[in-house]
């Protein structure tokens, strides 16, 4: 989902706490041991791995204990992974988070291959973001996608991220360097302010409400 390992570095003004979060259709709460089983089957897709550059292929029961514990003991301040569920069944749709970075977050997002192209992961991210530019003065969010994989492509777009670069990031599914597509997602873009607001009037259009509880 990301491009890295946790890193010990906290995101400014990111504040902690248990994060849920509602939708039109979709609820976005903290992935935990009861995830484990959808996880795995959703990551067991080589074409869902493959787009992924921390996730191993065959993805197992085991690689997903030792991701949460690690995430429980290593996340700092203002990191997320939540688990994205049809808000009105339940079912387990992916997972969304954010991450620590040099020197703003970072975005990262799957979704099992049954639910793609519906308007998911727009819908989903749009209220992450939401959140995160709502309890922190974070100017910027990083995000990218292998060159590949054109669907992230088109949400990235979607939600205002623009290139910035390109690099070799490694896949472990892959087991090979893949090139990667850079970007990056100002609060203005986002928000659609002066000159760079095409993120902002494309999302205004079609996004959900959503509503946020921390406690």
């Amino acid at each position: 989902m990301f491009r890295k390992q946790l890193e010990d570095v906290t995101p400014p003004d990111l504040e902690a706490g248990h994060v849920d979060i509602v939708t039109d259709r979709l609820r976005l709460s903290p992935v935990g041991p009861e995830h484990r089983d959808a996880v795995v089957a959703a990551l067991s897709d080589e074409d869902v791995a493959r787009n992924l550059a921390q996730v191993p292929f065959p993805y197992t029961a085991d690689h997903f204990d030792a991701f949460l514990e690690e995430f429980s003991k290593n996340s700092v301040c203002g990191e997320m992974c939540l688990a994205i569920s049809d808000w009105k069944t339940g079912v387990f749709l992916g997972l969304i988070g954010l991450r620590s970075g040099h020197p703003h977050p970072e975005i990262g997002y799957w979704l099992a291959k049954a639910y793609w192209s519906k308007g998911i992961m727009k819908e989903a991210a749009a209220a992450l973001l939401d959140h995160v530019f709502a309890i922190s003065d974070e100017p910027v969010i990083y995000s990218g996608h292998f060159v590949d994989n054109l669907r992230s492509g088109k949400v990235l777009s979607f939600l205002g991220f623009r290139e910035t670069g390109n690099s070799r990031v490694h896949s472990l599914a892959r087991g090979e360097d893949v090139d990667h597509r850079d970007m990056e997602l100002t609060r203005e873009a986002y928000f659609g302010i002066g000159t760079e607001a095409d993120g902002g009037r494309k999302r205004a259009r079609t996004r959900g409400n959503s509503y946020a509880m921390d406690y």
